[in-house]
Order: C-alpha cells, then sequence, then structure tokens
C-alpha cells in the first residue's frame, strides 16, 4: 500500500495517491516490482521522505530500496517504521495523531470507497486504551497515517528577496514564505 501527501498551507495534508498492491508469492520479482513503483512516484512527485513499513518481512524491503534510491541518486530519504503496541496507540502513536489530524481538518482526501470504510472501522477501546479495526486489517489507514507522519509539516526555504523575513514582529523567523 502507497498512499502519497502533498501539503498544503497551513500544515493541510491532501492525499494525491493510493496505490494498493496485491500481494504475489509466486512472483519472485514482487518486491522489487514495488519498490521500482516507488522510486518512479519519487521522481514523479518529487517525494521528500518514505515511512516504510519494516515489520516483519519489511527490514529488507527497506534495505533493498534504500540501495536502489542511492544507486540511482533519489533524494528521498527513507525510513522504516516498526508497527508496536506503543506506536500505534500511545498518544504519540500514529493512529492518535493521525486522527487529531483528521479532527483538526488538516487532512483533505478524494472519495476512496475502501479508504472510507476503514475510518469507519477504527474504534478506541477504552478498557484496553488502544484502536482498534472491526473486520479485516486496514492497510490503507495505516499507510494514510505513515504518509501523513511522513510528510512536513513545513516548507523551509533560502532565503531570497522574494521570501525576506518579517522583521516587525516579535518572533525571529528566518525566511518565511506565505502563500
Amino acid at each position: 500500500m502507497l498512499v502519497i501527501f502533498q501539503v498544503l498551507p497551513k500544515g493541510h495534508l491532501q492525499i494525491v495517491h493510493i496505490k494498493e498492491f496485491t500481494y504475489n508469492s509466486e512472483d519472485p520479482r514482487f518486491w522489487s516490482k514495488v519498490i521500482d513503483h516507488a522510486e518512479f512516484l519519487s521522481k514523479d512527485f518529487r517525494i521528500q521522505k518514505l515511512l516504510v513499513d519494516c515489520t516483519g518481512l519489511g527490514d529488507k524491503v527497506v534495505i533493498d530500496m534504500k540501495l536502489q534510491f542511492a544507486e540511482h541518486k533519489i533524494n528521498t530519504i527513507i525510513e522504516g517504521f516498526n508497527f508496536t503496541y506503543a506506536s500505534k496507540n500511545k498518544w504519540e502513536g500514529l493512529v492518535n495523531q493521525f486522527s487529531l489530524k483528521f479532527e483538526r481538518y488538516q487532512i483533505h482526501f478524494p472519495f476512496h470507497l475502501e479508504f472510507i470504510r476503514q475510518l469507519k472501522s477504527i474504534r478506541f477501546n477504552s478498557q484496553k486504551a488502544l484502536f482498534e479495526a472491526i473486520g479485516k486489517s486496514p492497510d490503507i489507514l495505516m499507510a494514510a497515517a505513515l504518509g501523513a507522519r511522513a510528510a512536513p509539516s513545513t516548507s523551509f526555504f533560502f532565503y531570497s528577496k522574494a521570501n525576506e523575513a518579517n522583521t516587525n514582529t516579535s518572533e525571529s523567523r528566518v525566511a518565511v514564505s506565505h502563500p
């Protein structure tokens, strides 16, 4: 599963691409095809950072992806993300931070029926203090949460006259760009 966000003004995030890969254990090149597709999209969308699920088999995929991107001089930061109880469910966890962005209307996405079904399937279990999915695994939702976590909250620019820092405020800022 691959979800790509575009960073909008004020830290809002717009999903611009969702790609679901159907695992084929018969295809020995399955993971290399996924890596090739991620490389193509990284070039096409100029992706700054990829967070990749490295739980279980994912470690090898992350290493192969880093090697291939370095070999082809792709300037995308690739980090592995290990799904644990804490990484998904604690306050700073993936699901909680993603749900906070939804509550603040910072996540925007085109209509995608399966994504909406998965959003509706997530419930907070107060007895266990964790988020649970009703039904099948919410892969699109988790990929979107990883994508939102990887998306930068601000963009930094080098100094130029076009985006000169405002010196009238009490805050000291370095070259802030406003839309």
